[in-house]
């Protein structure tokens, strides 16, 4: 998995069924390179010549298979390879996504049958191709009491919800910890606010904060809502009138204030658990409470946090060999439940 905060490629061996049988068997990691992060993030936000875009798709596909070679097993084999691609474009209102990612590459270089495209299917279907972990998560808190969630904080975060009778609610809320990272790296030259201590120093602007939400268009459409990275730009904009510390906690603010209108609007109360990059930030904890969002560290749960979104890939690999479905119309908005992902053998 390589997410919208373009940190780098998470792997996993996952021994599964596809459905509640989930074991971790081991993980890896392999950062993104500073040029590389670069050159992802200029695709994504312009139309350069496709040959650079070509070049770009085999450079990360490298990195793909370096990242699944680290988690191989010594003795035995892997079934199959899921693997999600680099985002570049995303436009659900349109139907259309791209990640990059070549699993013709992969699978010769790895010697594994490659599950890739995993959205499109769902796309077609009428659905937002967003989010897909949703299936992944009811499989993880099956045992749990309802109503709960699971809240993914990457460059844009994502929240499952779960009611009292088991009901499966899913939306992309708003920008994660990408606006956090972009200002970080444009303002003072590093990747991301390491243990939140920027934001820690900054005043939270209000009126910033409902500003935000109140011109982006992203909180304007119903839900469930997904989104690209990139179109909450003109929110890091508003941010240059600010100091980077206060505007740092700002962003902290808008991203718990995303997640605090989406359960608003579904009329949810309880706790979720909170995954991903962003949820080592204590700042961004902290905005959560702030905001009325009864956040958890996912640890407590049980659950595995920074290897989450590449084990929910993996499952989904293994979903699409024995044909089982991707998201449902609660999830994603499609018409019906979809088996996405092309399996190249």
């Amino acid at each position: 998995m390589s997410g919208s905060s373009l940190d780098g490629v998470d792997a996993v061996r996952l021994a599964t069924d596809g459905q509640e049988h989930i074991v971790l068997e081991a993980s890896g990691y392999v950062p993104y390179p500073k040029d590389l992060r670069a050159r992802v993030a200029a695709v994504a936000q312009g139309n350069p010549p496709l040959d650079e875009v070509l070049k770009l798709e085999r450079a990360l596909s490298e990195l793909y298979v370096l990242a699944a070679l680290k988690v191989m097993p010594d003795e035995g084999r892997v079934d199959v390879l899921g693997c999600h691609g680099q985002t570049i474009r995303h436009m659900p209102g349109l139907g259309l996504t791209w990640q990059l990612g070549d699993a013709s590459f992969i699978a010769e270089q790895v010697g594994v049958p490659t599950v890739m495209d995993f959205r499109r299917r769902d796309m077609a279907a009428g659905g937002q191709g967003a989010p897909l972990v949703p299936l992944f998560h009811a499989a993880l808190l099956g045992g749990r009491p309802k109503p709960c969630g699971i809240l993914n904080l990457g460059g844009v975060a994502n929240l499952t919800w779960f009611e009292a009778d088991g009901k499966i609610r899913a939306s992309d809320t708003g920008p994660g910890v990408g606006l956090l990272n972009s200002l970080c790296e444009q303002r003072l030259g590093q990747p991301f606010d390491k243990n939140g201590e920027l934001a820690a120093r900054g005043r939270v602007h209000d009126n910033l904060v409902e500003r935000s939400l109140r011109d982006t268009g992203f909180w304007r459409r119903p839900l469930p809502r997904s989104a690209d990275r990139y179109e909450f730009n003109g929110i890091l904009d508003v941010m240059r009138q600010l100091n980077p510390e206060d505007a740092a906690a700002t962003l902290c603010a808008i991203t718990a204030a995303g997640v605090a209108r989406t359960l608003d609007e579904w009329k949810a109360m309880g706790p979720v658990a909170a995954t991903g990059g962003g949820s080592q930030n204590p700042s961004l904890m902290k905005a959560f409470a702030a905001a009325g969002v009864d956040a958890v560290d996912a640890i407590s749960w049980g659950l595995r946090p920074q290897t989450m979104e590449a084990e929910a890939f993996a499952w989904l690999a293994a979903r699409r060999v024995l044909k089982l479905p991707f998201s449902l119309p609660e999830t994603t908005g499609a018409v019906h439940a979809t088996v996405g992902g092309v399996l190249t053998v």
